[in-house]
């Protein structure tokens, strides 16, 4: 009788496992932290410029031309915080030449070189809600690797000056980040 209960516990516990797999042979599923997906997924989400005085700026990167034109259109001013910047992160040097169509706050154009070295500053471009080209305010053409907009006025904009240089913060070094992004293009 023993011997039958013992068959017969062997055959339920083989019939509970049925389907499942050997959990020691078969892969496991990988699970990662939210965040650490995030950053995996696009590094480019999760970038800070490190001021010379110190400060944090969080930047979104344009690097797509879609991004780049769409740049700040639409945002209004309470979604968009002094710490904050829009970074036209480019793959080479060239003159460019910023305006502002459907903007609704002013802007400070901070020209950059390839190391994020502060090479021109033009204060206070201001924004305009329509879309009218000859009437949209733009910033003169000035040669830049890339360009960082800011709030105008902002406490983080306000102290900066040509020659200041940028640290770059991001799980991806600076040069990563351009590799990634001629990879994607």
């Amino acid at each position: 009788m023993k011997k039958y209960y013992f068959l017969l516990l062997v055959l339920v516990l083989n019939l509970t496992s049925c389907g499942k797999g050997d959990s020691r042979n078969s892969p496991q599923p990988q699970v990662e932290s939210p965040a650490a997906t995030e950053e995996t997924k696009d590094p480019l989400k999760n970038v800070e410029l490190i001021s010379p005085s110190g400060e944090i700026i969080k930047v979104s990167i344009a690097y797509t031309s879609r991004d780049q034109s769409k740049g700040l259109q639409g945002v209004q001013p309470e979604e968009f915080e002094e710490n904050e910047g829009k970074l036209f992160f480019y793959l080479k040097d060239s003159a460019r030449t910023f305006w502002m169509p459907n903007t609704y706050f002013n802007l400070d154009i901070i020209y950059l070189d390839q190391e994020l070295k502060i090479t021109d500053i033009v204060w206070n471009i201001e924004h305009y809600t329509g879309s009218v080209d000859s009437e949209i305010p733009r910033a003169p053409r000035i040669s830049s690797r890339h360009v960082l907009e800011m709030k105008n006025g902002s406490v983080i904009s306000s102290k900066l000056k040509v020659g200041d240089q940028f640290q770059w913060k991001s799980p991806l070094t600076l040069q990563q980040t351009e590799s990634k992004i001629r990879q994607q293009q």
